[in-house]
């Protein structure tokens, strides 16, 4: 395979694989955070772990460039490993996996069990396959390394980061295209294996490795559907006819990353007069949905998280005449077309939207007798770049104002949650009250299960235990349990009980931060210790980063598109301050920092959401420049930095340590708020200015 590439001149060949392990890094850092998030869904809600034991590998194989021996060569092998092993905890653990924490934070589908035995499956397996991702990424960072010393600094850099914004794209690509793993360690171990070439034995040893990994995902796939957000599993649900015993198919099941989602039923008038009294699961989800409409008779209906389209048929039935229906997923709005029993989405009265429901909000001016919140929940993150799940912002306050201010005169919110802790109940009665000016009406479902709040509209006692004594519910008083915090854009952690870091994180992150330490100072060449200066730039970089993407998110929808673009926004700012400093090789980093400090204050005092009236295009040029001018000033101080230092792998791998430290600082805005993050990276880049100068002073 050398002959393919020995009349090239040897500087392209040299930038060309330097670029393509850049693109490996990344790619295969955002497909791991993915994919380990639904093999194993405890890492669904902690998908930050997965991140920051990427960059500790890859931080770890900078560090170790300099060693004779070449770890890459066993990169392929490590992947079949990995996904072995991520299979079978997934298959045989993962559904054992109780959350300790359970008390402070809910999370679906976890299992409840002993509180030492919880504690000790949950720390075993998130230690297991940290450290097994973090083996994973050495190669990768000891192989990116070694071919960017073939460079000067600031081109490697560049090189780098051009790589890097082509796996995130790529990835994106294959996600939007709906390919299965298979597909993404397919062409991830493919490039890998190009970049074997130069032994023949190691480039069949590769080829063989990831033909085995990928035909092994591929025949384990079943009958999934990959979207851009879940791994999605259809069952079909079936029901008994009372008098002839016959088995007729009432609907579907949906279960996201292996667990329950969303249900697809036959909810017609007649259908559940037939099969209901004996199927009483049928006719709690009937009565669900039907519940807003004993006390409304919206010609205009919204519905927020339409999934596969329960809501829309109950709507196009009780008589709207015109339904927007907003869904976050092109996969769940395909197989809602396809297999819901009522076919709603074929209806000429309904207008389906693709969209994040605040994206919505945002941007649309129509007003509704009726905004249905459909039952929200993402079961993961925002992205991996945050501890935000997708669903967190249209959970807060803000939120429902937004939701209110669309509404017509006389309007009302219906909003369906099912409801696992009392003080998840009282949090949002709490919320819409304070937007509403009055507690909502709040009923329950004859299996308690399912709580549906009426905000916006008065319900009186009479009316209320009409409409239950038709539909089996019982109509509640506003919930007098404990008060919470309310979510809110800068704190939108529904399923946090209080602002405070739970337990189960601290212990885990400070068990964690112990081993990675003594792993990071074993690991050092002798004499190394990393770089004050890079190591505190990463931290703050990392914060900052998350904070843009979360912004950005709010701002515009949390949809894999705007994740997309945010990091790549993150990544084309770093590629300008190397230009510039390129063209400018006396660059004063005084200057850099004066501004980097100022316009973090800017962030921090002045909220992205005084944007929104301005129109969509220069909205977004505003925010995205408002928000990543921080990381250019970052990456003017970085470039330069990295321009005048003798040991290049060490400082990419301080770097890359540091952003593993600002990971752990970023659950700091469990306690105080996203916004707290600017204030955090802040400290940190004051570190990194100090490190730098005491070091000048000391040379």
């Amino acid at each position: 395979m050398t002959d393919l590439t020995s009349k090239l001149p040897r500087s392209w060949i040299d930038g060309s694989d330097l670029f393509l392990i850049s693109f490996v890094g990344l790619f295969f850092e955002v497909q791991i955070v993915r994919w380990l998030a639904v093999e194993v869904r405890i890492f669904a809600y902690f998908k930050n772990l997965v991140l920051l034991a990427a960059f500790l590998g890859l931080g770890l194989g900078f560090t170790l460039a300099r060693r004779s021996e070449s770890l890459f060569r066993v990169f392929p092998l490590l992947t079949g490993m990995f996904c072995a092993t991520v299979l079978a905890v997934g298959h045989y653990v993962s559904p054992w996996l109780a959350y300790p924490g359970a008390a402070e934070e809910f999370l679906w589908g976890t299992p409840d069990l002993p509180t030492w035995v919880g504690l000790i499956l949950f720390n075993g397996i998130v230690l297991l396959l940290f450290l097994f991702t973090l083996l994973l990424f050495v190669p990768l960072g000891q192989a990116t390394a070694r071919r960017m010393q073939k460079f000067e600094p600031l081109p490697a850099y560049t090189i780098n980061i051009a790589g890097s914004l082509a796996g995130t794209w790529a990835y994106a690509g294959l996600a939007f295209a709906r390919l299965p793993p298979a597909a993404w360690f397919g062409v991830g171990l493919a490039i890998c294996v190009w970049l074997s070439r130069e032994s023949r034995r190691e480039a069949v040893l590769a080829a063989a490795v990831a033909f085995a990994t990928v035909t092994g995902l591929g025949a384990l796939q079943g009958e999934t559907y990959w979207s851009p957000y879940y791994r999605i599993d259809v069952e079909t649900l079936k029901t008994v006819q009372p008098a002839s015993g016959e088995t007729v198919v009432k609907g579907y099941d949906l279960n996201v990353n292996q667990a329950f989602h969303m249900s697809a039923m036959n909810l017609d008038d007649e259908f559940v007069a037939t099969y209901g009294p004996t199927d009483l699961d049928l006719f709690n989800a009937w009565a669900s949905y039907r519940l807003p409409y004993e006390f409304v008779s919206p010609k205009s209906v919204l519905v927020v998280g339409a999934g596969m389209g329960n809501d829309v048929a109950v709507a196009l039935a009780q008589g709207a005449q015109r339904v927007d229906a907003v869904e976050i997923d092109p996969v769940i709005l395909d197989l809602g077309r396809e297999l819901h029993p009522l076919q709603p989405y074929q209806s000429p009265r309904v207008n389906v939207i693709l969209d994040d429901a605040r994206s919505f909000f945002e941007k649309s001016d129509e007003r509704y007798e009726l905004i249905i919140f459909g039952l929200l929940d993402s079961h993961t993150l925002l992205s991996a770049m945050s501890s935000v799940r997708l669903d967190n912002f249209v959970y807060t306050v803000e939120s429902f104002e937004q939701a209110r201010n669309h509404l017509n005169e006389g309007g009302a919110i219906s909003l369906t949650f099912a409801v696992s802790r009392t003080w998840i109940k009282q949090r949002l009665s709490d919320m819409l009250t304070e937007v509403f000016g009055a507690p909502p009406v709040v009923f329950v479902s004859s299996d308690g299960w399912i709580t549906i709040y009426l905000a916006g509209i008065a319900v009186g006692d009479t009316e209320a235990a009409a409409a239950c004594a038709r539909l089996g519910c019982l109509a509640e008083g506003a919930p007098t349990y404990e008060r919470v915090p309310d979510a809110t854009d800068d704190w939108p952690y529904l399923y946090l009980r209080d602002r405070r870091i739970p337990s189960a994180y601290w212990q885990t992150l400070i068990l964690l931060a112990l081993i990675c330490g003594a792993i990071v100072w074993r690991t050092l060449p002798d004499g190394a210790r990393p770089d004050g200066h890079f190591f505190f730039l990463g931290s703050g970089f990392l914060l900052v980063e998350f904070k843009s993407i979360t912004e950005l998110a709010l701002l515009f929808g949390s949809t894999w598109i705007v994740n997309a673009l945010a990091i790549s926004g993150v990544l084309v700012m770093i590629i300008g301050a190397n230009l510039l400093v390129s063209r400018w090789p006396s660059f004063d980093r005084r200057w850099a920092y004066g501004l980097l400090f100022v316009t973090l204050a800017l962030n921090l005092l002045v909220p992205v959401r005084v944007l929104i009236p301005q129109a969509p295009f220069l909205r977004g040029l505003i925010a995205t420049g408002l928000l990543t001018l921080p990381l250019f000033f970052a990456g003017l101080i970085f470039a330069t930095s990295l321009k005048r230092t003798a040991n290049l792998p060490l400082a990419f791998g301080s770097n890359l340590l540091g952003a593993f430290v600002g990971g752990l600082a970023e659950y700091g805005s469990l306690a105080w708020g996203i916004r707290s993050l600017y204030v955090l990276a802040g400290m940190f880049y004051v570190l990194s200015c100090v490190a730098l100068y005491w070091r000048k002073g000391t040379e």
